[in-house]
């Protein structure tokens, strides 16, 4: 049918409808059949550019400039990879040539020219892919790579995100890392008081990578918990932070407020010996400072009363007297 024949037998059923001049079941069954094959061959008749359009459409690769670090390249190559397969699903390449054109024009600068003097030797997106890795792959990445998987550890990073590193840099080096091999890696590179942690569950070296970074993640969450318990209470101590308040420590002593005496010689000494009937010379109770034993200083007679000297010590020289006047002639 043509598409005057479409219009004119989609007005008429449309109309048929609208104003219910199909009388029976079956009729109407018959009409929703033939409108449903009208707008089948309308569909099927328009370009496939025109179909698909609607619903999510994929992220654009980013503009790419010859950056061969930090694997801007793999990066650019998979975003270009996605763009196509979503485009090529919907039947919006005519042929391969058509998605190397386009995927050129992410190229930017003098990149986009070095596309243009090699442009005809590309033909397909294989093609093009296996051009821009070999044009701009670094020949030293993996000894970089190498290198940074080996100073990687956890620092003052999440657990989480020290994992996700460590497991994209075992995915790009080649030949890739095992899982063993990354597990390993992982538990050396944990900071210590996790180490310690998870040294305290030997089953836990028998799970898989992900349950045993799930572990470590748990691990690290209680860390932090404590840290933040620890500035709250506003202690460094790893233990105090958990200690019964007022509580004394191990093994100290807690001095008793009814064998502690005031000092001697205040009214508060004067009292204490009042009410315990002690001594005011010693605080001792069952006798008086008269009869007190640690008055009774006896000193024998050839020690002369005054200061005491050191063994050995030079005496201090005599004070003579000043004399005034003049002295005899």
């Amino acid at each position: 049918m043509g598409d005057n024949n479409d219009n004119f037998d989609l007005q008429a059923l449309m109309h048929a409808l609208a104003t219910s001049q199909i009388s029976s079941t079956e009729n109407t069954t018959q009409a929703i059949n033939q409108l449903g094959a009208v707008v089948e061959s309308y569909i099927q008749r328009q370009p496939a550019s025109r179909r698909g359009t609607s619903g999510p459409r994929p992220k654009e690769p980013k503009p790419y400039d010859g950056d061969r670090s930090n694997g801007q390249l793999d990066d650019h190559i998979r975003d270009l990879r996605n763009w196509i397969a979503f485009h090529e699903k919907r039947d919006h390449w005519t042929d391969e040539d058509e998605k190397v054109q386009q995927a050129s024009t992410y190229l930017t600068g003098k990149i986009h020219r070095m596309f243009t003097l090699q442009a005809q030797n590309i033909h397909t997106f294989p093609e093009y892919i296996t051009w821009l890795q070999a044009t701009f792959r670094d020949n030293n990445e993996q000894i970089r790579l190498r290198d940074e998987w080996q100073r990687t550890i956890q620092g003052g990073r999440a657990v989480m995100d020290y994992a996700s590193d460590l497991v994209y840099l075992a995915a790009r080096i080649l030949p890739q890392k095992s899982t063993e091999e990354i597990k390993d890696h992982f538990r050396t590179g944990l900071n210590a008081r996790i180490q310690m942690n998870m040294a305290e569950h030997p089953e836990w070296d028998t799970l898989d990578l992900n349950e045993y970074i799930t572990r470590a993640d748990r691990q690290d969450q209680i860390e932090l918990a404590k840290e933040q318990v620890r500035k709250r209470v506003g202690t460094t101590s790893h233990g105090q932070s958990y200690a019964i308040t007022d509580a004394p420590r191990r093994g100290g002593r807690v001095p008793s407020t009814l064998t502690r005496r005031p000092r001697k010689g205040t009214d508060e000494w004067q009292a204490y010996c009042r009410q315990h009937s002690a001594c005011f010379n010693c605080g001792e109770p069952g006798h008086n400072s008269r009869d007190c034993p640690q008055s009774r200083v006896t000193l024998p007679h050839s020690e002369p009363l005054g200061p005491r000297r050191r063994p050995g010590a030079i005496p201090p020289r005599k004070k003579t007297p000043f004399r005034s006047g003049k002295a005899r002639t």
